[in-house]
């Protein structure tokens, strides 16, 4: 009775047991049990990978932005001699006088205020205003140049791009709009140019300003 009644349905007679039993003759099932310490090992391995998959792309991603900045270099090569070259020279000097600016403002204090050395007032002023003139002039020098520079590879870029644009096909022009096309032409480039000169030379002018302000610190107080 207990039987029967959990019963939900009839019970299979023995043609549908022979039906299922040569189902499973005809279609065998194949169980894979999988090593456990397998299993794990394929685990740490994928979770490995998971970790490394960010560096990867960030590497790649770096490849791929100096890839880019060599080969907007090229642009810079044609002004490399003369005016690259003399603005970094002028850079150079007015790196270079930014070490002798302690050993100046040491005579003041020492040998002027501190031990009312005549002689060294006399001079000193002079060689104050020389070195500061200097200064000036490379920095002038250089900041001519470097806007000289700057100027004409805006207009190399601006005309490469033009070029370019203008051999596109007209669904191009259909998918972007105006307003984008000049903005790339005015702002992207100008920004570009300021990455290839302001970068370089930054990077250049405060290296060597770091450099000669270290010598100039260990004479002083070896």
């Amino acid at each position: 009775f207990l039987i029967r009644e959990r019963w939900a349905i009839e019970p299979p007679s023995g043609a549908d047991f022979g039906l299922v039993l040569g189902f499973l003759t005809v279609v065998p099932i194949v169980v894979i049990i999988e090593d456990p310490q397998r299993c794990l090992r394929r685990r740490g391995l994928e979770a490995r990978l998971i970790r490394l998959a960010p560096a990867v792309k960030e590497r790649k991603g770096n490849k791929g932005k100096m890839k880019n900045y060599r080969r907007l270099l090229r642009f810079l090569r044609p002004y490399i001699w003369p005016h690259f070259t003399v603005a970094m020279i002028c850079m150079l000097i007015y790196s270079a006088t930014s070490g002798a600016l302690p050993f100046l403002t040491k005579k003041i204090f020492d040998d002027v205020f501190a031990n009312r050395d005549q002689a060294t007032l006399a001079f000193l002023p002079f060689v104050i205003i020389g070195v500061f003139a200097v200064r000036g002039l490379v920095s002038f020098g250089e900041h001519y140049l470097m806007t000289y520079i700057n100027g004409h590879v805006i207009t190399d870029i601006r005309n490469a791009v033009h070029g370019h644009i203008l051999s596109l096909s007209i669904s191009f022009f259909h998918r972007n709009s105006t307003g984008s096309l000049i903005s790339r032409l005015t702002n992207d480039v100008g920004l570009i140019s300021q990455a290839l000169t302001d970068a370089v030379v930054s990077l250049l002018r405060d290296s060597v300003s770091l450099i000669f302000l270290t010598v100039a610190a260990f004479i002083m107080d070896p």
